[in-house]
Formats: structure tokens, sequence, C-alpha cells
């Protein structure tokens, strides 16, 4: 057997890949090289975006989530339970993203502490641009694969989630 990290373009994959054995072990290997990828290609999507306040993939997310709740806005402690990630985290998010000009906040009504936040029409702009992007990243980053193959992909991967 031949040691790939002696072959001439020989990639990490290609170096790790040769030594698993175990099926299980292998395809997680493979999800993280395909996580990192696209990861990669989100990152270099995002990046025109810095100029405008979108520091990483997470202000993307956020805008994203909070997009979902549409005109009536998303909570904080919404927006962090869905993200998995403290209220804390989110608050300081948003604050930035506020204060960039792409978010507003609603006052509640009932209870004068707490907000929801929605977007400014600046906000509502560079959203769809950035989530036309990524969806381009990923029609791209899975051409090879035809309608059939993502929804088995799917299907599996939704199976590894729960």
């Amino acid at each position: 057997m031949s040691n790939a990290s002696e072959s001439p373009g020989a990639t990490s994959w290609d170096v790790l890949s040769s030594e698993i054995e175990d099926t299980r072990t292998r395809v997680g290997v493979q999800v993280e090289f395909v996580s990192d990828a696209l990861a990669q290609q989100q990152h270099s999507v995002l990046r025109p975006f810095i100029n405008r306040g979108i520091t990483s993939r997470d202000d993307y997310r956020t805008l994203a989530v909070i997009r979902r709740f549409g005109e009536r806005g998303a909570s904080i402690t919404e927006t962090a339970e869905i993200l998995g990630v403290s209220p804390g985290t989110i608050s300081n998010r948003v604050e930035r993203l506020h204060k960039e000009g792409h978010l507003m906040r609603i006052p509640n009504e009932r209870d004068r502490r707490s907000h929801r936040v929605s977007f400014t029409p600046q906000g509502a702009e560079l959203i769809a641009q950035m989530n036309e992007a990524m969806i381009n990243v990923h029609k791209s980053f899975l051409e090879a694969l035809d309608e059939t193959q993502c929804e088995q992909l799917s299907e599996l991967l939704e199976i590894c989630m729960e």
C-alpha cells in the first residue's frame, strides 16, 4: 500500500481516509471535511458584507432567524433558543447590528423592559442579498448531486441530527 502523504497533490482527506477502517468513523470524518469546505465557501461569499457590519456567519444566522419572524419581529430569547446560544450573546449581536442600522427595536406594549427586533429597510435589503448569496453557495456546493440524491442525503442527515 502506498503512503498517501507521499503522493504529489495528496490532500488531508487522502491521508486520513487511508487510515480509517470503521465506516461510521469514515463517514463522520467526511461530514467534517464537507462541513469545513462549505464553511469556507460561506465565509467567502459573506466577506463582501464586512463593510456593512457583518462580521461572521453567526451574524448571518442571527439575521436569518429574525427574518423568519416577519414584521412582528423576534425576541432575544426566541432567537437565542433557536440558535442555541445565550441571550447575552444575541443581545450583544443585536445591539451591534442595531447600531449598524440593520435592526430596529419594537417595544413590548405589556413589558417595557423587553422588545422585539425586526429589520429596517436597509437590514431587509441586506438579509435578502446575504440569503441569495448563501442559497447560491449551497446550490453550487451540491451541484454534483441530482434532486433524488439531495433528498436522500437530507433524510440521512436528519436521522443523524435527531
